[in-house]
C-alpha cells in the first residue's frame, strides 16, 4: 500500500503510463517533485497507495500466480 514514483525504465513490463496508478517521471527535477507533491498531500499517497496495492494483488497475487503455475504446469504433460 506504498505509493510509488518510477521512471519508465524501472517499471518496465508493469506498468504503462496509460494504465498506471504510480506516478512516472524519467526527468530528476519531475521524478523530485512528484516525491515532493506525494509527501506535502497525505490523501493522494495514501489513495495511490490502496489503488498500487490492489493492481499488483489483481495481477500478481497468490491465486494469478497459481492459476499461472497450473497453467505451465499442464502444457509440459
Amino acid at each position: 500500500g506504498i505509493p510509488m514514483v518510477s521512471t519508465s525504465i524501472g517499471c518496465e513490463g508493469i506498468y504503462n503510463s496509460d494504465e498506471s496508478p504510480i506516478k512516472i517521471a524519467d526527468e530528476p527535477p519531475i521524478f523530485a517533485a512528484s516525491l515532493l507533491e506525494l509527501m506535502q498531500d497525505s490523501t493522494m499517497a495514501v489513495s495511490m497507495g490502496a489503488q498500487c496495492r490492489e493492481d499488483i494483488m489483481h495481477r500478481f497475487g497468490l491465486e494469478q500466480t497459481l492459476e499461472k503455475i497450473v497453467e505451465s504446469w499442464s502444457k509440459l504433460s
